[in-house]
């Protein structure tokens, strides 16, 4: 598996997309994020894939330790040139 697949369950899930609307909704950039569940049990894995204004900036999934969820919104906008 490479470093661009995203695994985190539904909990980590959940806060990953909370950050980003809390972070990034008010403005900063136009964005929506379409996931779909591979498995849906928790801890399974999770295709995540970004949008900005109707383009597609998905290289791939991008892994997240939960650990790290905190973190993630800044991290993907950054990774994406967003920051």
């Amino acid at each position: 598996m490479s470093d661009n697949h995203v695994t985190f369950g539904q909990d980590e899930k959940k806060h990953f997309f909370q950050a980003l609307n809390n972070k990034y909704q008010g403005g900063k950039v136009v964005y929506s994020v379409i996931y779909q569940a591979l498995n849906e049990r928790a801890n399974e894995d999770w295709v995540v894939t970004i949008v900005v204004n109707g383009v597609d900036y998905t290289a791939g999934p991008m892994r997240l330790k939960a650990e790290a969820r905190e973190a993630a919104a800044e991290q993907v906008l950054r990774a994406y040139g967003w920051l």
